[in-house]
């Protein structure tokens, strides 16, 4: 097929659009079983792209993992501790979710999480999680 010019443009500009289109459907859309957990399908971006860094790209990382909601998740380890890893409580509450001591060795058994270690931020997130996962997000003060 031997188009003129301009009408070669207007072909490769429709397929461009429709590419562009199909990309921004598959990445947005999210058609996963943890859609409904994320009221903000841009945090995926955002995790992915580096906007959201550190503590934050690790707690939506896990909330994922155990399909919670993200902004809860994270309002909970900020109302505890503002995301300060080296936040201590009066009563000997230790890092980000404030744990004490004893709670965090008490679940780290309950979950087989040999190596736990509660003065490491990331430990404390995976085990919080599943906490809450599994229907214990009372053992916080700040409700979740």
């Amino acid at each position: 097929m031997n188009l003129p010019y301009k009408w070669r443009f207007v072909v490769y500009l429709i397929l461009l659009t429709i590419i562009l289109l199909l990309v921004t459907y598959f990445v947005f859309a999210e058609k996963t079983p943890e859609t409904p957990y994320f009221s903000d399908n841009s945090l995926f971006l955002k995790a992915t792209t580096g906007v959201l860094t550190g503590i934050e790209a690790e707690l939506w990382i896990i909330a994922r993992k155990y399909k919670l909601n993200y902004e809860r998740f994270y309002g909970l380890t900020h109302c505890e501790s503002r995301l300060n890893p080296n936040a201590k409580g009066k009563a000997g509450e230790i890092g980000i979710f404030q744990f004490l001591p004893s709670t965090f060795s008490y679940y780290a058994e309950i979950y087989k999480k040999a190596g736990f270690s509660i003065h490491n931020t990331n430990h404390q997130i995976e085990l919080a999680a599943q906490i809450i996962a599994n229907g214990k997000a009372s053992e916080w003060v700040c409700v979740y």
